[in-house]
């Protein structure tokens, strides 16, 4: 191989690699995005963690409480009230609200003894504190409801001013969970005045993810300072085939349910507590018997039964004596749809032939009359009117 002459080489260009310099600014952004980055992978590695070490449902709070729709609406909204009989109208409502996380801070669900407020209501709230007991103590939940008296032993008439400050105490502070805080005022027309004032600054001005839900059987019995401030949600009574197919979808028999549609009166928890409950079975059975044998009795006998049936802690007898009118009343009822010819909606199906007997004896009017007297003491009554003497003078105006 001939060697290249020493002053040739000078001559030949020098061999290289090609240039890796990078553009102007390209370094700095190298560094940004490794530091992004690694921002990223430590901040996955916490939130992996500070799952592991929480209860299950903490990633459900944590979707929820950023408003994740998807997962919110299925579980949140349609499955809580898919078993409840009737109501369609407050079960839409409630759950396009869950849907739209639009859910208000006070709703005052209004209706009629025995007809599903408080299943709805607790329907809610399970829903709203998923993997949370209501039955047990709970720092995120309290019922509030007249106290009962440590001296007779009986509820109170009221709910008081310091049961209500303590629950907005408790509504003030963080919840527990990082979800709702909710307080089921169950006996809301029972609020003291004072009461109702104390519960006013929360309703207008709730903290947090807070939620006040009052029970009451009108909204005339609330204040209208109280019931201006909540989303009202009404419940009418159910239609008779409505309940009866979705008693049986219970898995009750159908007579059985039939005949507790026609007792309930439209009212699903009446007719749930009539086929669970053998004490109110039996209360509704005797009723119809009690009443005849009262109202055809000579009038010494009635006195005579109006005693009886009176208890003698006066704390009592204005609670039994509504009781009382409210049987005669369901019976009477029977007794003028009988005279008029609408025997199909009897209350006491089982006694339909007791009750046309006892129809005879009496006109049209005097029936209107005993239920309009009825209605009256019953009004008398709660306005403290003396319970015996009511009732006496109901008999006498026959």
């Amino acid at each position: 191989m001939t060697a290249i002459p020493y002053c040739c080489r000078k001559s030949l260009p020098a061999f290289s690699l090609p240039s890796t310099s990078l553009p102007k600014g390209a370094h700095s952004g190298q560094a940004i995005f490794i530091f992004l980055a690694f921002i990223t992978f430590i901040a996955l590695i916490a939130f992996i963690t500070f799952i592991a070490f929480l209860p299950k449902v903490s990633l459900y709070y944590l979707l929820s409480s950023i408003y994740f729709p998807v997962l919110y609406y299925p579980h949140m909204a349609m499955l809580p009230f898919k078993d409840c009989i009737g109501h369609e109208s407050v079960r839409d409502i409630l759950s396009k609200m869950m849907e739209q996380n639009r859910i208000p801070h006070a709703f005052l669900f209004v209706g009629p003894h025995k007809i599903g407020k408080t299943y709805m209501a607790n329907r809610l709230i399970q829903a709203l504190l998923p993997g949370q007991s209501i039955k047990e103590a709970n720092p995120d939940y309290v019922e509030l409801s007249c106290l009962i008296d440590e001296k007779t032993g009986k509820k109170k008439s009221n709910i008081s001013v310091e049961q209500v400050r303590d629950v907005c105490e408790r509504l003030s502070m963080s919840a527990l969970h990082g979800g709702w805080k909710i307080a089921f005022i169950q006996e809301a027309n029972k609020l003291s005045s004072g009461a109702a004032n104390a519960l006013l600054k929360t309703l207008e001005e709730p903290k947090g993810k807070t939620l006040i839900i009052l029970r009451a059987p009108s909204i005339e019995s609330v204040l209208p300072t109280i019931a201006s401030r909540c989303q009202v949600m009404r419940f009418h009574p159910v239609a008779k085939e409505v309940l009866v197919k979705g008693l049986v979808k219970k898995g009750f028999d159908e007579v059985d349910a039939r005949a507790a549609a026609s007792f309930a009166l439209g009212r699903p928890g009446a007719a749930l507590r009539y086929l669970t409950k053998s004490g109110d079975r039996s209360e509704a059975d005797i009723a119809v018997a009690q009443t005849i044998e009262l109202f055809q009795a000579p009038i010494p006998k009635q006195l005579s039964l109006i005693a009886k049936s009176m208890p003698k802690e006066d704390q009592n007898k204005r609670e039994v004596a509504d009781r009382l009118l409210q049987q005669w009343q369901g019976v009477w009822r029977d007794v003028l749809l009988q005279k008029i010819g609408c025997s199909s909606l009897l209350k006491h199906e089982p006694y339909a032939l007791q009750t046309n007997a006892f129809a005879q004896s009496f006109s049209t009017h005097q029936i209107l009359q005993v239920l309009q007297r009825a209605e009256e003491g019953r009004s008398a009554i709660s306005h403290n009117t003396n319970p015996h003497i009511t009732l006496e003078h109901i008999l006498f105006s026959l």
